[in-house]
This record gives C-alpha cells, structure tokens and sequence, in this order.
C-alpha cells in the first residue's frame, strides 16, 4: 500500500484521479481578488522546476507501480479463491451424490426389511391361530384320562 505520507490532498471539487500538484500548478496564475496568486515553489529557477516535476513524476510513477502491484496481487488472490471454491464446490457436489447414494440405499434396504417384516408378522399371526386350536397340557391330560377309560370299558 502506498505510503500515506506520500498521498497529495484533492482541493475541492477536483477530480480524484488528477494529482493535486497537477491542479495546482494549472489554477496557480488565476487571478482571485485581483492579486496573482503564485505557487509556493514560484521562486525555484526553471532547473529546478522540471527537477520538481521529474521528482513529482516519479513519486507518481512509483505509487502507480505500487498500485499496480497490489492490483495484480488482489487479481491474483482472486484466482485462487475462485479456484478454491470450484474445487470445494465439485468436492460438495460428490459428497451430495455420495449421499444421495446412500439414501437410496436406506431406502431400498427399509421397503425391504418392511417387506420381510410384513412376511414374518403374517406367519407369526398364522402359527397363533393354530396353537389357539390346539388343546392345552390340561385338555391333552383330560382326554389322556378319558381314552385310557375308554379303553378300561371296553375290556370290561
């Protein structure tokens, strides 16, 4: 970044991409009250006026470098956030299909296990309808005893 220091202050109503010693040196023989007005640097010999110049441009040249570069660099952090989010962005994108996947799978795998359990439950409910049928350890013993009567009756 520029030094601060080495920023010229814009006077009002200039533009701010025109150096204020620009602006100065064209508004510095404008006649206000009816006295010229000279800039502060009017005693310097022609010499030393284009030195002054040649110095200004090279501060401007230098601060137009420094720019520059801080452009190149801000472009260039630019393109590697912009190559960092396509790579998160195509790596999101494989998890969601990965997930989407695995969904599918869940899904399959619970129509299934419904299934089966449904199969399983109808079987269950079968088996206890026939051991309702069925008669009991009292009933068995019951008719135990009454075959064996049956059968002492019939000896006789």
């Amino acid at each position: 970044a520029p030094d601060a220091s080495a920023r010229r202050p814009v006077t009002a109503g200039a533009s701010a991409l025109v150096p204020a010693h620009h602006l100065a040196s064209s508004t510095a023989s404008l006649n206000i009250g009816g006295s010229v007005k000279q800039p502060a640097d009017a005693m310097l010999m022609p010499g030393d006026e284009a030195e002054a110049e040649a110095a200004m441009l090279q501060r401007d040249r230098e601060l137009l470098a420094q720019e520059k570069l801080r452009f190149v660099r801000a472009r260039e952090r630019s393109r590697r956030t912009e190559l960092l989010l396509n790579e998160r962005d195509v790596a999101l994108r494989a998890k969601e299909a990965v997930l989407a996947e695995e969904v599918a799978a869940f899904e399959k795998w619970r129509e299934t296990e419904s299934a089966r359990l449904g199969r399983e439950q109808s079987h269950v409910e079968r088996q206890a309808r026939v051991l309702l049928k069925l008669p009991t350890r009292e009933e068995r013993r019951e008719v135990t005893q009454l075959r064996a009567e049956l059968q002492d009756a019939a000896e006789l």
